[in-house]
């Protein structure tokens, strides 16, 4: 028999604990409490974890965002100023690019800027397999220059793929420039730089 009481105090023990955990939470949910006896579904004990958790970390998610906010600037400002002062890409030259495996070329004499496609493009575009490439150019006309000014890329697609899109980065036309009439390729291509055609 004392066997009996002891386990009905410790169940009604558990069940004055439970009652207070359940308003101690919805005291920071900010809910009326809920009625002696009835248990929380797994989802509602989740959502009221997870309340509690972020109550407690609105202070460091502020802090956070901020640090974020000025990484986010200084980044931006170290590739704009990169940007400005026309230095080669990532210290990238004709040279290095070649004993990559790229394949460096320089256009006809109406283009006097060395031009560098990666390992195959090329012969896809020469071939008219390839849907698309891009080019790096540079301003120089030496193939194995090893200290050339980066100018900018070139993207080209194929004729039957082109549908007359714009090109938002080749002033002063903005649009795409068909190649077919320079080179016998059924290209488009848009540049990232003021070309000279």
């Amino acid at each position: 028999m004392d066997e009996t009481f002891r386990m009905s105090g410790r169940e009604h023990q558990a069940d004055l604990e439970r009652e207070a955990q359940k308003r101690r939470l919805a005291a920071v949910v900010g809910t009326a409490p809920i009625a002696p006896g009835t248990a929380l579904p797994l989802r509602e004990r989740r959502r009221l974890l997870f309340l509690l958790r972020r109550s407690q970390n609105i202070g460091k998610e502020v802090d956070s965002k901020m640090r974020r906010l000025v990484m986010i600037a200084a980044l931006l400002g170290a590739v704009a100023s990169v940007a400005a002062t026309g230095a080669p890409a990532e210290g990238v030259s004709p040279a290095q690019l070649a004993q990559a495996g790229w394949s460096c070329f320089l256009p006809p004499p109406f283009n006097p800027n060395v031009h560098c496609a990666p390992p195959g493009q090329l012969e896809g575009v020469v071939s008219g397999k390839a849907a698309a490439a891009t080019f790096l150019a540079f301003g120089t006309d030496d193939l194995t220059s090893e200290n050339a000014p980066f100018l900018g890329t070139e993207r080209l697609i194929r004729g039957d793929l082109f549908h007359g899109q714009p090109c938002p980065t080749d002033p002063p036309s903005y649009q795409y420039s068909w190649l077919y009439p320079r080179f016998g390729w059924d290209y488009y291509i848009c540049h990232t730089f003021d070309s000279p055609w």
